[in-house]
């Protein structure tokens, strides 16, 4: 978040995607596709392991990536203080445990 590099690598995808398809397509791995599959494999695996209820890993990888994603975008777009995106990305994760873990 904080990464001015990896800001700016964003940024460009970002606008890049709309006039060249192989940054779209680069965009959508990096970005999107990436993610969600590590998190579906690390779910998975949690969910086997007894440490996460028994729901739909690919599911439960997008409820926890999609406000990630959100906010990430959201520091890049406004000034937004990073503190405060910080302390709303811990309580989301905070959150998303008590929710989803198997107690």
């Amino acid at each position: 978040m904080n990464d001015e590099l990896a800001v700016q690598f964003r940024k460009m995808l970002l606008i890049e995607q709309y006039a060249q398809f192989s940054a779209a397509e680069l965009f959508n791995e990096i970005f999107i596709d990436m993610p969600l599959k590590y998190l579906t494999i690390l779910f998975t695996s949690l969910i086997q392991n007894g440490k996460l209820i028994k729901i739909d890993a690919d599911i439960m990888a997008a409820n926890f990536y999609s406000p990630l994603f959100l906010n990430f975008f959201k520091t890049d777009s406004v000034n937004v203080q990073s503190k405060f995106i910080e302390e709303k990305i811990n309580k989301h994760i905070e959150t998303f445990f008590e929710v989803y873990s198997n107690k």
